[in-house]
């Protein structure tokens, strides 16, 4: 997947497009959300808070910008500040804090494999992306 809009400026890597493929893979596999949905519009709880967590993992990981990342998923900058505090809330709540942890420190920031970006979690180390 190549989302060619996104700037080749973004923070941390001149391939910021890399990034963004390794954390979307990451919420397919871990939260069951497909990158188009996040992408997209839909505001049910379970892709907004998808969506969240992609906004957190690109900011704390990935060290972006708010900007940067409302480039890349096609928000504005309030749209993202509003993610990233939602999301906070989420993790401090006691009831969800123990699941949303666990997703958020599952992910390990991408690895270079033999000239190939591949994220070094389980059951996708060593592919291609």
């Amino acid at each position: 997947m190549t989302i060619s809009y996104l700037p080749y400026y973004v923070k941390g890597d001149p391939d910021g497009d890399t990034m963004l493929q390794l954390v979307l893979a990451y919420i397919e596999m871990y939260c069951k959300v497909t990158p188009a949905v996040i992408l997209g519009g839909s505001r049910t709880a379970k892709h907004a808070t998808a969506r969240w967590l992609a906004m957190w993992l690109m900011r704390k990981h990935y060290n972006w910008t708010m900007s940067d990342i409302a480039i890349a998923l096609n928000r504005d900058h309030s749209t993202i500040s509003h993610g990233l505090t939602s999301f906070r809330k989420l993790l401090m709540n006691d009831d969800q804090h123990d699941y949303w942890s666990t997703k958020v420190f599952q992910f390990k920031p991408y690895i270079k494999l033999q000239g190939a970006w591949a994220v070094d979690m389980e059951g996708m180390a060593g592919r291609d992306m």
